[in-house]
């Protein structure tokens, strides 16, 4: 239930990276966080200790959600009631930006006597974080109140209601009980369409700036080889699946080489694309040593 549990009620927690502040050493295989002053909504102050703990917890029950970060980490250690160091296994220079943000401190007063994560139920979550939990009711409703106390305290409580049929959500906005809903709740043009005539709902487009991508495992035997990679790339049909997946209301954008979006300005226009073209994927297999039997089977090089 850990897993569980921090995702539901990471809005409670708080993470490592904003705990206080990181630095990493020259060589780049250690980063040290100062804490600051914080508290828990039982009145306890997060420590380096507990941060400390979060991760040699993670590490001993196999977190998977953290299994990324974790694996660059070789130990711990407690420097001071506020200060930590990480020893990582290599370099890893996004360690501070991309690992630490996802990484919640959990109170070790409170898990240090659970042995079983997974099916500790965690009734009241002790958290550092903006908002303070007050219920979860299965398969109906959960309430955060906002935390008062917190250095950036929120100005709203949040109540979250399950509504688990999109048809009931649909209904409930044409008949006023709710004010908004995100597009991410309706599948297929004729909801949207639905929307679009009543007169009393307006619908507002924007770029969301998603990504559904495909990869290809380039640790496999087959996966490994660039031209059986890029020959993949030339019979994916891109364009039916954008038209398929987004609708013809909503859309979307053939991506290029990578997963980031044309749209981005990330996005890098001179890298090698690949063409929708059957033809071109048989020549690139062809000039990489495969053929093809009298059935149209495809055979790796020898």
């Amino acid at each position: 239930m850990m897993k569980h549990y921090l995702q539901l009620f990471a809005v409670i927690l708080f993470t490592l990276a904003a705990v206080g502040s990181a630095a990493p050493s020259p060589d780049g295989l250690v980063v040290h966080i100062e804490a600051d002053t914080l508290a828990l909504n039982d009145g306890e102050p997060v420590t380096a200790e507990d941060l400390v703990f979060t991760i040699n917890y993670a590490q001993e029950h196999q977190f998977a959600e953290w299994s990324g970060p974790l694996r660059q980490i070789d130990s711990v250690e407690l420097v001071d009631a506020m200060t930590m160091r990480f020893n990582l296994n290599q370099v890893y220079a996004p360690f501070i930006s991309t690992a630490l943000p996802f990484m919640f401190i959990v109170p070790k007063h409170v898990w240090e006597n659970v042995d079983e994560p997974e099916v500790y139920e965690n009734p009241q979550p002790i958290g550092s974080g903006p908002f303070v939990f007050d219920h979860w009711r299965k398969n109906e409703s959960w309430r955060f109140n906002r935390n008062e106390s917190h250095f950036r305290a929120p100005n709203v409580d949040v109540l979250v209601q399950i509504i688990p049929e999109r048809e009931t959500l649909l209904g409930m906005l044409e008949t006023g009980e709710i004010d908004a809903l995100a597009g991410g709740h309706m599948r297929g043009d004729d909801q949207i369409r639905r929307l679009q005539a009543i007169e009393e709902i307006e619908t507002v487009p924007w770029t969301a700036g998603s990504t559904t991508t495909f990869f290809i495992h380039s640790g496999s035997e087959h996966g490994s080889d660039p031209a059986f990679r890029a020959a993949i790339h030339h019979v994916v049909p891109k364009t039916q699946l954008v038209r398929v997946l987004g609708g013809e209301v909503l859309g979307g954008t053939v991506g290029g080489s990578t997963w980031i979006d044309p749209e981005s300005p990330w996005h890098n226009p001179d890298l090698p694309q690949y063409a929708e073209d059957v033809d071109k994927a048989r020549q690139v297999l062809a000039e990489a040593g495969y053929s093809w039997d009298e059935e149209g089977r495809l055979h790796y090089p020898a």
